[in-house]
């Protein structure tokens, strides 16, 4: 398989903006991440006279919580939605994620 493949190789911008408050010993966050892809090249395979261009845009929510002094917990939950001009590459993606902190 051709990892290098020219439809493969693309531009990327991005931006991301993140909100966080404190409550007491608990932090909430949310961020906010737009991202835009133009491939360099079309992919004959799916459509050879059009160059694949994306907008992402992930949004989470995030929370701390202190379960001891320095064990804690963070929680989060997000959607990343991904637009493109192929229809072939269009997704919503819903994730969750948890971790275990413990400060030195």
């Amino acid at each position: 398989m051709n990892t290098e493949a020219a439809h493969e190789d693309y531009d990327e911008y991005g931006i991301g903006l993140l909100l966080e408050h404190a409550f007491s010993k608990w932090q909430t966050g949310i961020l906010i991440s737009p991202s835009w892809k133009r491939h360099k090249q079309p992919n004959t395979s799916i459509d050879p006279g059009q160059t694949r261009r994306e907008q992402s845009n992930q949004s989470t929510l995030m929370l701390g919580i202190p379960l001891t002094q320095k064990l804690g917990l963070n929680l989060a939950v997000g959607l990343n939605v991904v637009n493109s001009n192929i229809a072939n590459y269009e997704y919503d993606n819903y994730f969750v994620s948890f971790s275990v902190y413990n400060d030195f």
